[in-house]
């Protein structure tokens, strides 16, 4: 294998010099020495051997030795161009989440009205975000990974038990409530590491009903 391998080898480098030599310079010293090179003497006559490049020379058959066949060069396959971190891909998965796993849905309206998603127009709205998603959201591992944490931080923030929790500790906090110190504590520090408050507009919100129940009077 290693003598087939180096022949061809110099027979290849034999074929690509021939063929880049351009022109040979032939001349005779003083001395009567014969001379070839690739520029011509100075002050000295010399003769022009080769003008035309020749093409390299086929390779010749050696018996039991296949020519090398030609390398076809590859083709050069662009890169990915991962997109950035938009920070509209988080709220459009959380969307897509919340209209495909929850119930009835709305976007606040004016004079704080409801617009609720009728039922009907829900398979094409989810296909709507599932487009921007496709668009916006990168395919890089990790960059995605923080969007789907961030839209699952959504998620929670914005549920209903969320929302309760908020209207809990405003209750708590009302000072005609007269409620005791360690319950308000312990209420807002749930509220901070669980429902912070967030800022976004335009995105499907739950509903949610709040149902109390009330004794009746007593005599």
């Amino acid at each position: 294998m290693t003598g087939r391998f180096t022949l061809l080898t110099i027979v290849a480098a034999l074929a690509i010099s021939t063929g880049l030599a351009a022109t040979t310079y032939k001349w005779v010293d003083e001395r009567g020495h014969v001379h070839y090179a690739d520029s011509p003497p100075e002050g000295v006559a010399y003769e022009i051997i080769r003008t035309t490049p020749r093409q390299p020379a086929a390779l010749p058959v050696v018996e039991g030795v296949e020519p090398p066949a030609p390398q076809a060069t590859p083709a050069t396959v662009p890169a990915p161009t991962e997109r950035p971190d938009d920070p509209r891909c988080a709220p459009t998965l959380y969307q897509i989440k919340l209209l495909q796993d929850y119930g009835r849905v709305y976007k606040p309206g004016a004079g704080g009205t409801r617009v609720y998603l009728d039922d009907a127009a829900r398979p094409a709205e989810i296909e709507r975000l599932v487009r921007a998603r496709d668009e916006i959201c990168s395919q890089h591992a990790g960059i995605r990974e923080a969007q789907e944490r961030r839209a699952a931080e959504l998620l929670q923030a914005l549920s209903p038990r969320c929302a309760a929790a908020r209207e809990k500790l405003q209750n708590l906090e009302d000072p005609d409530s007269h409620s005791v110190r360690a319950d308000v504590e312990r209420q807002r520090a749930f509220v901070t590491q669980n429902c912070p408050e967030v800022s976004i507009e335009d995105v499907w919100l739950g509903d949610w009903i709040w149902i109390g129940s009330r004794r009746p009077p007593g005599p």
